[in-house]
């Protein structure tokens, strides 16, 4: 029986920060330029369509297959419950932006509970890729704060540390963390794509701001708002913000007006980012950022037109937002 066509994938749910473009706040803008220069250089020969655009950096929570205009608006009208259901607003939430990683991974993935080593599981990729919105699997909050208000000890998820090739890498990203918190670390490696001079280290990002992206994401889950694969029902959210995805240097449209959870054609083979890697390994792309709205954004992003004020640069249009 042949498998059913891919949902077409429509909208998303995101973490935005109104101060991410402001070069007097944060120090990500010129990170970026950095890292774009290094990647596009002889030296890693990256397309610069790879390179994800500041006016496109968001901390992905869920994706949508919206049919209609009334499944639109029950999203929109989602946000402010899902604020509410979090516990309120409190203005947003601080975060750091580190390192470099990636979803790519080859062969066995351990998985680790809060207690260590929890047992194995096969697949060709790492949890968490932005579609990634299963059941979080969070203890119910019993004292009077809100969820992600609790401490880092009641927040810790069962994470998968995926054994990633580096080599023939599709996707970066930076990962945000809490910035009130300094998680604790836990080396990977050496693996065979490493080699044994490569040691990885990964922090556990047990944070408020990990709560308080599932209690969102969790939100519209209960509404039916987000699409759900089986895969996505079973692995935890793995936040994150994209600066490399090699399908955008290889566009493919449908011609539907809507995206398949494969919708966008790319480079298959992937780029070697080793040394990409172990350069900005432990660079802080932002030490105190405030995420301080949730969107509701539609897939595709929009590009500046040849000779306008915005030229060059390329974003996603925001369908409604609120503040945290």
């Amino acid at each position: 029986m042949p498998r059913p066509p891919p949902p077409c994938l429509t909208h998303f749910l995101a973490l935005t920060s109104s101060s991410l473009h402001q070069p007097t706040t944060t120090n990500f803008p010129p990170t970026l330029r950095r890292f774009r220069d290094l990647a596009t250089s002889p030296t890693y020969n990256i397309p610069p369509a790879a390179i994800r655009s500041l006016g496109t950096m968001h901390i992905t929570l869920g994706v949508m297959a919206l049919k209609n205009a009334e499944e639109l608006e029950r999203a929109t009208a989602a946000l402010r419950g899902a604020v509410e259901a979090s516990g309120g607003r409190k203005g947003g939430v601080r975060v750091k932006l580190v390192g470099l990683k990636t979803f790519e991974g080859r062969g066995r993935r351990e998985k680790r509970g809060v207690g260590g080593l929890k047992g194995k599981s096969g697949g060709d990729r790492g949890a968490g890729a932005a579609a990634d919105v299963g059941d979080g699997g969070e203890k119910e909050n019993t004292d009077d704060r809100p969820a992600w208000e609790t401490s880092p000890k009641q927040q810790q998820e069962p994470s998968i540390l995926p054994i990633c090739d580096y080599g023939n890498c599709r996707v970066l990203w930076v990962e945000p963390r809490d910035a009130s918190i300094s998680p604790p670390t836990t080396a990977i490696g050496p693996t065979l794509e490493h080699g044994p001079d490569m040691v990885l280290p990964r922090e556990e990002n047990a944070s408020s701001l990990l709560t308080l992206a599932n209690s969102l994401r969790d939100h519209f889950v209960s509404l039916g708002l987000l699409h759900l694969s089986p895969k996505d029902r079973s692995r935890p959210l793995t936040l994150h913000m994209t600066v490399l995805n090699a399908v955008y240097a290889q566009e493919r449209k449908q011609g539907d007006g809507c995206r398949g959870r494969n919708g966008r054609g790319g480079n298959s083979d992937g780029y070697d980012v080793r040394g990409l890697v172990e350069e900005f390994k432990d660079v802080v792309w932002a030490e105190d950022l405030l995420f301080d709205r949730l969107e509701v954004m539609r897939m595709g992003e929009v590009k500046g037109g040849e000779g306008s004020a915005k030229e060059g640069e390329s974003w996603y249009e925001s369908v409604e937002s609120v503040l945290l």
